[in-house]
């Protein structure tokens, strides 16, 4: 079974609700169970963490986003050009010995995300697949484990079911460039009423790295004590 590839940034990224979302998702989109042989895994070897082929040696993957032989040739339009790889080659195939013998050579292994899906059907190479389900549901700004937010990502994640036992299967991109802006998501959510999740655990973490001092928060803090509502004289 392929790996699971996460890129987290922010101050939310170590937050249980991040860590419930990832779980979730690994449920839904993987067979629980352990890792069978012949699978991208990774590995623990003298303290340090290796992702390791389906025959048990390191990988080191470099691989390409959006490889694709670009816009129909019949459709491209002069007003509002477009790439066009089958411009140049009889069809699809052709491209594709192409262009994949060109990654080859230059030194790249995998395809990576956001890769037309008839590329990853050619087969020949391992790849990642792309999930990109967060933006869909509007993290960081919703609580990205409500049951608004699981109805969303359910039906986009049930049928990428179709990739999961297939070896060549490095791992899922749950989610690309979400807007972690620090100062931003923070006021926004410390701005929010104490029934919404997100606004809760923050007060929580922040109550409990503060102890309740309004005044040490205020000293560390980049906003002005006129949008501090984290640490209140009493909770709500």
């Amino acid at each position: 079974m392929g790996g699971l590839y996460c890129v987290c940034n922010g101050i939310f990224a170590a937050d249980a609700q991040m860590r419930r979302f990832i779980a979730i998702l690994i449920l839904m989109v993987m067979a629980v169970g352990p890792v069978r042989a012949g699978f991208f895994k990774v590995r623990q070897e003298k303290g340090t963490w290796w992702l390791v082929d389906g025959d048990g040696k390191r990988f080191f993957s470099a691989g390409v986003n959006v490889i694709s032989a670009g816009g129909d040739p019949n459709k491209i339009d002069p007003a509002n050009p477009e790439y066009c790889g089958l411009k140049f080659y009889k069809n699809h195939d052709a491209w594709w010995k192409a262009a994949s013998g060109r990654l080859r050579k230059w030194g790249f292994n995998t395809v990576g995300g956001w890769a037309d899906e008839r590329v990853i059907a050619k087969h020949d190479m391992p790849y990642m697949v792309s999930l990109h389900l967060g933006n869909y549901v509007g993290a960081p700004w919703v609580d990205v484990g409500s049951k608004a937010s699981m109805d969303i990502i359910r039906p986009l994640v049930e049928p990428l079911a179709k990739y999961r036992d297939d070896p060549l299967l490095i791992g899922y991109f749950i989610d690309n460039e979400l807007g972690w802006y620090e100062d931003s998501v923070f006021a926004y959510w410390a701005a929010l009423d104490y029934t919404e999740k997100g606004k809760a655990k923050l007060w929580e973490m922040l109550n409990e790295a503060y102890r309740g001092d309004l005044k040490a928060f205020n000293a560390d803090s980049r906003f002005y004590p006129s949008r501090l509502l984290l640490i209140p004289s009493r909770r709500r």
